[in-house]
């Protein structure tokens, strides 16, 4: 793993499922929901061993690229902890994703190595995951074209007398409430967005025939406007803080209130590194892959939000996900 001979690292421990996924192409389905724990193991020279479930060795044996694949089964030994002296004891400084990993996991390491021996590997893979591989990059193409058909599928199903369960409703427990003439309507998929776990952030805000609060239009326009904004500052070398600023200035400029963050950045994960928000100061680079949203608040009556995902291109961006904003196209 690039990095551990610069941090003087002698051995990784990478426990969240999205990174375990990243470095080998191996995800398991028993992981932690179940009690079971992946743990990949890289060494300062490279050496990767990845431990897993015997349920799934299977899959591991498949999927993963890795020197070396140990399974255990529940009850027999010592379990996952089999491996982890040999891997630990005497070893240098050892890395970890103290957020990411599980407590039972954490504690073990714990009782190995010496809390001062312990070193934080999340910003290594972080940096690491933020510019895409070609091959990233297509996965990210192919996952736009599941975003925009969920999003047709979603907008089609819109209508007065339809109740909420049948559309999505994020951010609120759909019910079996049926939406009626006039109302908005705000569909987002940016946590169910997913082509061979690479994933995106998509949403847009619609009504039903008409728009009957009238002082709703003006709020979804500058949502839109402040959308643009940020995208006008799109390009490698801005620094990430700088869309943000981009954005709130439409937002706060029209007299709402200080937004929350722009966007962010999007792979494996939901939420990786950066975040287009105030104070995060890395610097754009090519294929990166972003969602930038539009978005305005008014407390306990409105928000409009559109939301899109983007590739930073070497000059500009490429954009993933399309589908109409307009006002006149939002209303359905």
């Amino acid at each position: 793993m690039p990095g551990l001979t610069e941090a003087d690292v002698d051995v990784a421990l990478i426990t969240d499922d999205d990174s375990v996924y990243y470095f080998t192409g191996f995800y398991d389905y028993l992981y932690m929901e179940f009690g079971r724990p992946t743990i990949l193991a890289v060494s300062r020279d490279g050496g990767s061993l990845l431990i897993t479930p015997s349920m799934e060795m299977d899959m591991a044996e498949a999927a993963a690229v890795v020197d070396q694949v140990e399974a255990w089964n529940d009850g027999m030994g010592k379990e996952w902890r089999e491996a982890l002296p040999a891997l630990l004891n005497g070893s240098g400084p050892v890395a970890i994703e103290p957020e990411q990993m599980p407590a039972v996991v954490r504690n073990y390491v714990d009782s190995l190595v010496e809390k001062k021996q312990l070193f934080d590997v999340t910003n290594i893979v972080a940096e690491m995951r933020m510019v895409k591989s070609s091959e990233e990059l297509q996965l990210a193409r192919h996952a736009a074209q599941v975003a925009m058909a969920m999003m047709t599928a979603g907008y089609e199903t819109i209508g007065d007398g339809v109740p909420e369960y049948e559309i999505t409703m994020p951010h609120h427990r759909a019910s079996t409430r049926k939406m009626k003439r006039g109302e908005p309507v705000f569909l987002c998929f940016c946590g169910m967005t997913n082509f061979h776990r690479f994933k995106l952030g998509f949403d847009r805000t619609f009504w039903i025939d008409e728009i009957a609060d009238k002082s709703q239009e003006t709020i979804y326009q500058v949502a839109v406007e402040s959308q643009a904004a940020a995208l006008s500052v799109i390009r490698p070398g801005v620094k990430a803080e700088e869309v943000h600023a981009a954005y709130a200035e439409v937002i706060q400029s029209a007299g709402y209130e200080y937004p929350f963050r722009c966007g962010r950045g999007t792979g494996f994960s939901f939420l990786e590194k950066p975040q287009l928000v105030f104070g995060d100061k890395t610097i754009l680079q090519p294929g990166m892959v972003l969602a930038v949203d539009g978005s305005v608040s008014v407390k306990k009556t409105f928000r409009a939000q559109v939301g899109d995902s983007f590739i930073v291109t070497e000059n500009g961006y490429e954009p993933l996900t399309e589908f109409a904003k307009d006002l006149e196209d939002v209303v359905c």
